[in-house]
């Protein structure tokens, strides 16, 4: 199989939405999937590549959206600094300031692809990660939501997940006007001692590229980048 469509995408989108599997192609077969993929009535198509291609997507009306970077870590070799501040850091309470955390939801998503497609609605890309967060906080996409500051008020906030054999941070942000103040720092700490109580000892985060505060923070908190990706958006 070279092309699957996204049910839930396209679902909530409401247009066709497909991936190209293949994560090296050449130019001709990239054309090939995506004329076949049109003639299908398919609007927006993803493709993951592994590498920069030797050829201009854009020619083929692509657009590359994302460096989608994997940071990954051991636990034990874990880096506590002594910057990040003394701010409490709360489990989630159901109903406790989740506006505020549906806006921070959004921060999260400020450098990801379909916030920095400007063919994509902007309208779903905030329903989207609203969504996100909704099921994050209801279980469904997180094991742990934790905030900082306070429940009813938090400046922060990250979404956690206990894999087989690693933690994994699906969403983390800090509000725009408390930013500068380590919160970032504190929020990863708390997720690895998270992961630890739990007995995992391997950390992974994915961030994109052009999200530079985001990769310095994980750098500074002890990961580092295991694999890059690629993503190309392409609207037929």
């Amino acid at each position: 199989m070279e092309t699957r469509y996204l049910d839930w995408d396209s679902q909530f989108f409401g247009f066709k939405t497909a991936r190209i599997l293949p994560a090296a192609l050449e130019q001709a077969e990239l054309y090939r999937l995506l004329d076949n993929l049109r003639k299908k009535g398919t609007r927006l198509v993803y493709w993951g590549a592994c590498s920069e291609p030797p050829f201009d997507v854009t020619h083929l009306g692509g657009r590359l959206v994302d460096r989608k970077t994997i940071f990954e870590m051991d636990l034990p070799a874990a880096i506590f600094h002594d910057d990040a501040p003394s701010i409490p850091i709360l489990p989630y309470i159901p109903g406790a300031g989740d506006e505020i955390l549906f806006e921070l939801a959004l921060q999260a998503g400020e450098y990801s692809r379909f916030a920095r497609d400007p063919q994509f609605p902007h309208e779903i890309f905030q329903a989207l990660y609203r969504e996100w967060m909704r099921k994050s906080l209801s279980g469904e996409l997180a094991d742990a939501v934790l905030a900082a500051g306070s429940a009813e008020q938090p400046l922060g906030m990250v979404t956690l997940s206990a894999k087989s054999d690693h933690g994994e941070i699906g969403l983390i942000a800090v509000d725009a006007a408390a930013r500068g103040r380590h919160i970032g720092a504190a929020l990863v700490r708390a997720a690895q001692a998270w992961y630890l109580e739990r007995g995992l000892k391997r950390a992974r985060v994915v961030t994109q590229g052009e999200n530079l505060p985001a990769c310095r923070l994980y750098a500074k908190c002890g990961y580092t980048i295991s694999e890059v990706e690629y993503l190309y958006h392409f609207w037929l």
